[in-house]
């Protein structure tokens, strides 16, 4: 992590709390120093949990020891026998200190290994120069030979970025949904017993692992998922059989809980997601079994305003029927990207949906259409580099190629494919997820060109050209 890099907006007393952690200190070793309840510790590891993007307290107390927002400092003292200490506890404790130890020697194996390399860097930098002088002295002191032209290097070719494991779902699946609230979660989906209603939870450790949660009351698949104020809204999805259900089911992720929200105003699946200023927009979808039944109907729903107790039909229909779209937000504007229409054609269209501004926000001339035809394919839009990605979705080899777009660009922008991002296998039917302000890119499940289906969940680290500038190379 690059000194560079905005540090997080923690508080001082979550910064008190995390120095804490980092002594390994247990949430009522934390309460006790703090005067203050393990409830009260408890909410100030989920705001900084959130603030970080991390799923627990080892995950934060890493995060914060890579950022330098702490260091690691004596333990408080072991509490009693007579306070009800247990093993657990102390385990806890012995345990976050050896990792907080741990990182703290990174943390200076990793400056000693900069500093070498900054000073390796000036004085390479001062030969090149010197070599230089040289050059350009011995060749205009050649009679007849003009000045010497020095050298120039082309650009460095961009490298591949790589793909990084994010750990194996339990099996493998496709038309999953996946969401980051205070984890990342996988829910739903098809594997090769049938639909799923499992509800997975990233557990990140030595070994990267999902960790079954309650399961969601409706198995589906074909789904997606939207966030909202920690909670993760599942709306609709199809059977075993193909076809859609009106059911919105909401996981409480503070509790591990599912309950039933507003049903939708038909069944649906296959369709596409979006969040805008805390209000979801559903995007066409099949509402039922074949492709006829394609819809271009725009629904939202509100779950913060208590007075939404239903889903809102928008005037404003997309301009022809869609489904296994994709969706993706930058900056507000929600792309609506290919899809299949109501004679199962693939489509290359891109369509904007601008739902805070006033007047139509449609049209078929907004968007860069895509390279070719695309359905089954997964999207994510970056707002800090204002940039689309699109993965998947074709049935040949191209569909490992990543396509971008950049919104940022002049007029005359279009979409790019190829290095320096692929993705291996290729598949269609997986699961896109933007998360830390656009820093990492993940991708669940999904099936490859000869119809496999695919357990593998990935990630791609964009963070280290947003920090460099270098935005326009992936």
């Amino acid at each position: 992590m690059s000194d560079l890099e905005p540090r997080p907006p923690i508080s001082d007393t979550e910064l008190e709390i995390m120095r804490l952690v980092a002594t390994g200190a247990t949430n009522r070793e934390i309460a006790r120093a703090r005067t203050i309840s393990e409830a009260t510790v408890k909410k100030h590891l989920t705001n900084i949990n959130a603030k970080l993007g991390t799923g627990n307290r080892t995950e934060a107390m890493r995060r914060a020891l890579e950022l330098g927002l702490v260091k690691v400092q004596g333990p408080l003292p072991t509490i009693a026998d007579d306070e009800d200490a247990d093993g657990s506890a102390v385990g806890e404790s012995l345990s976050s200190r050896r990792l907080a130890e741990e990182l703290e020697r990174e943390r200076r194996q990793n400056r000693r290994a900069r500093r070498w390399y900054a000073a390796g860097t000036v004085s390479l930098m001062v030969l090149s120069l010197i070599g230089l002088a040289w050059i350009l002295r011995t060749g205009a002191a050649r009679p007849g030979q003009g000045t010497a032209t020095p050298a120039t290097s082309l650009p460095a070719a961009p490298r591949d970025l790589q793909w990084n494991p994010g750990g194996r779902l339990k099996t493998a699946r496709t038309g999953l949904a996946m969401a980051f609230a205070d984890g990342l979660y996988v829910i739903g989906g098809q594997d090769a017993a049938g639909v799923l209603d499992e509800t997975l939870r990233l557990q990140r450790g030595l070994v990267a692992s999902w960790a079954a949660l309650p399961p969601k009351p409706t198995a589906v698949r074909d789904i997606s998922a939207a966030v909202v104020g920690g909670q993760i809204v599942v709306p609709g999805g199809c059977d075993a059989d193909g076809m859609p259900t009106a059911a919105v089911e909401v996981f409480d992720t503070e509790r591990d809980v599912w309950q039933s929200g507003p049903d939708l105003p038909r069944a649906i699946c296959a369709y596409g997601l979006a969040v805008v200023n805390g209000r979801i927009y559903l995007f066409g979808g099949r509402t039922g079994a074949d492709q006829a039944t394609a819809s271009d109907e725009v629904w939202s729903w509100s779950p913060a305003l208590q007075s939404e107790t239903s889903w809102r039909v928008e005037a404003r229909r997309m301009a022809r029927p869609r489904y296994d779209l994709a969706v993706a937000v930058v900056d507000d504007e929600v792309h609506v990207l290919g899809g299949r229409d109501d004679a199962g054609e693939a489509s290359r269209s891109h369509w904007i949906f601008r739902p805070l501004a006033a007047g139509s926000p449609w049209s078929e001339d907004q968007g860069m259409e895509l390279p070719e035809p695309r359905a089954g394919h997964a999207a994510a839009g970056l707002g800090i580099l204002r940039r689309l990605y699109v993965f998947g979705g074709t049935q040949d080899r191209s569909a490992a190629a990543v396509i971008t777009l950049d919104l940022a660009a002049a007029d005359g922008a279009d979409w790019v494919s190829g290095p320096p991002i692929r993705v291996h296998p290729p598949r269609s039917g997986a699961a896109a997820l933007v998360r830390g302000e656009g820093r990492e890119i993940w991708l669940a499940g999904g099936t490859g060109l000869d119809g496999e289906l695919l357990n593998e969940t990935i990630f791609l680290n964009l963070g280290q050209f947003m920090l460099a500038g270098q935005g326009a190379s992936p």
